[in-house]
């Protein structure tokens, strides 16, 4: 893998208008830009917010822009992308995130040191884990990610839990592959990323929403939680 800011340097660095950027590079490049914006407009002191996530893929490309809205305590950002066989990608982010996938990605594979899973319709993945994936074959995909705000997400549990429970369920990984009482919560986030039509409360009322659902999803048995762990170590290892 290559660092993000490594490889736009060498492309964006010359002349961004004059030499074209590969499409492979896209991904990062808004990663970069959501980066960008969110250090401004937390300059302006607008935002709570703050935006921390890498991702670096091979063999995997957006087809389309992403969208993407970060509100004061979420961000929420739509990806359309495509993956080749022996694509791999590798994620991870300071804050808590939840993936919903709009279509089946079981042939994306979740890395461990020794075996792999499924990759599932719906995952959670706490604050600071690392999530390596492979791709076992094309497949065009896309999905909402939401990344949340830690503080507000326990105060926002804590309304129906003691906050003890609340800062222990955020700090464990889930995953669910029945995401029908997601799914349309879900592309309703998306809708209003792609074309804004109401007030900030309808967005963010939406996230918080699909946060409750993640009381509710299964909680990685500790065999599968362990192989995300080692993915985590063994990409650390390997750099």
């Amino acid at each position: 893998y290559q660092v993000a800011n490594l490889v736009i340097g060498r492309k964006v660095g010359h002349s961004v208008l004059q030499e074209p950027i590969p499409a492979k590079c896209l991904f990062r490049l808004e990663l970069v830009r959501i980066a960008i914006s969110t250090i401004f407009l937390r300059s302006q002191r607008l935002l709570g917010y703050s935006h921390d996530f890498t991702g670096l893929t091979e063999k995997v490309q957006c087809t389309a822009p992403v969208l993407w809205r970060q509100f004061e305590n979420v961000l929420a950002a739509y990806w359309e992308a495509t993956g080749e066989v022996e694509g791999q990608g590798f994620y991870v982010s300071a804050n808590p995130r939840l993936s919903v996938f709009f279509s089946d990605v079981s042939s994306i594979k979740v890395l461990g040191s020794k075996d792999s899973s499924p990759l599932a319709r719906a995952i959670y993945v706490p604050a600071g884990m690392q999530l390596r994936t492979s791709f076992t074959e094309a497949v065009t995909f896309s999905h909402l990610d939401i990344h949340f705000d830690f503080a507000w997400a326990v105060q926002f549990l804590s309304a129906s839990l003691p906050r003890s429970s609340a800062v222990t369920l955020l700090e464990r990984p889930a995953e669910c592959d029945d995401i029908s009482d997601l799914q349309g919560i879900a592309l309703l986030l998306a809708d209003e990323l792609r074309m804004p039509k109401r007030n900030t409360i309808y967005a963010e009322s939406m996230a918080a929403s699909l946060l409750a659902k993640i009381r509710s999803m299964p909680v990685l048995q500790p065999r599968k939680c362990e192989r995300w762990w080692r993915g985590l170590k063994m990409a650390e290892e390997n750099g």
